[in-house]
């Protein structure tokens, strides 16, 4: 596990910087993402739009445990 519960520090790689600001796999909803795994103690389950939306509907229980959900609920 590469997240520590309620630890805040977000180390960015190149592939943030390249990001857009705002909208899917941005900057902002990188954030997001990151922060849900300290302050939501999220992990990563699945990743992407595709993957994420179908877990919110076969597995919602497991959705809300989920950064990437975070992210595009956020609007990211």
């Amino acid at each position: 596990k590469t997240h520590i519960p309620g630890d805040t520090t977000i180390w960015f790689c190149g592939a943030f910087w390249a990001a857009p600001a705002t909208g899917a796999d941005s900057k902002a909803g990188t954030v997001v993402h990151e922060h849900s795994h300290s302050d939501a103690n999220t992990d990563d389950l699945t990743y992407g739009q595709t993957n994420a939306r179908a877990l919110a509907t076969s597995k919602p229980d497991q959705a809300v445990r989920n950064a990437d959900n975070y992210e595009y609920y956020a609007g990211g």
